[in-house]
């Protein structure tokens, strides 16, 4: 997620003072540190599980060490920056094809392994890994399998728990289904405040337009006020109290915008 918020950030910026190299090299740096020191930690605590001769623990490992590595190339796939730097193309795709068979090679013989010593939470723990994987690969028949034989432990076993999360992974529930719901909705609520905000100013430009057109302009006694971003307003100062009310100026600041309009 720290990705995913410096990246929005990213971009945002970007949108008002165009595209900025160093912005993005920091960044990127940041990351691959990051990155760096996970899969670091991880290797050295699957080296002491595997020479301890830990293999559950070895195990476990894995299936959060393939699970986070899937959900990180979910985030990177979806949140990318957007701007082009000019003189320079944009970077190819990768091809991620065969870090994903490895990850399913990994995750099956963790299942396998769960699967003939017993624990059945860590047997469906590393099969609905391998679900969510095939799912975003879209290798349809595959996934179906795997949720046909995670129904059939969670059946057998009648694991209440299991069979919750089993109902919502089936319907949506993959992180790369989650994600984009949430994604959708993000910049649905963006999307619909810029609306907002750019109808408001249309209004008010309009607004603007016939309030040129007025010739007996009030020439008295009038006060100006600046309501940024919409702009100035002017109104007679014995209306001051009509226009707090629209406001909604507080007591306390009625005070203070008193000696401002002096």
């Amino acid at each position: 997620m720290d990705y995913v918020k410096s990246v929005s950030m990213i971009n945002s910026l970007e949108e008002e003072i165009g595209p900025n190299l160093k912005l993005r090299n920091d960044a990127v740096l940041r990351f691959i540190t990051a990155n760096e020191n996970w899969y670091k930690n991880v290797q050295t605590l699957k080296t002491e599980a595997r020479e301890s001769k830990n293999y559950f623990a070895y195990y476990n490992a894995i299936i959060n060490e393939v699970k986070v590595s899937y959900e990180f190339e979910v985030y990177t796939d979806m949140v990318f920056i957007v701007q082009e730097l000019p003189g320079i193309p944009k970077p190819e795709m990768p091809d991620n094809h065969a870090m994903f068979e490895r990850m399913l090679e990994r995750i099956t013989k963790t299942h396998n392994y769960f699967y003939h010593i017993g624990p059945i939470h860590n047997t469906v723990a590393a099969l609905a890994t391998k679900y969510e994987i095939l799912h975003y690969l879209n290798r349809s028949e595959e996934a179906n399998n795997i949720m046909n034989d995670l129904q059939t432990i969670i059946e057998t076993f009648d694991i209440a728990e299991q069979r919750e999360k089993l109902k919502i992974l089936k319907n949506n529930g993959t992180t790369h289904q989650q994600f984009q719901i949430w994604m959708d909705k993000i910049f649905g609520e963006a999307d619909a405040k810029k609306k907002a905000y750019e109808d408001a100013r249309d209004e008010m430009i309009k607004i603007d337009r016939e309030e040129s057109k007025i010739k007996d302009k009030s020439k008295g006694d009038n006060l100006h006020i600046n309501l940024f971003p919409i702009g100035y307003f002017q109104f007679p100062a014995d209306q001051k109290k009509i226009v707090y009310e629209i406001l909604n100026v507080t007591e306390e600041a009625k005070e203070i915008l008193m000696e401002c309009l002096k």
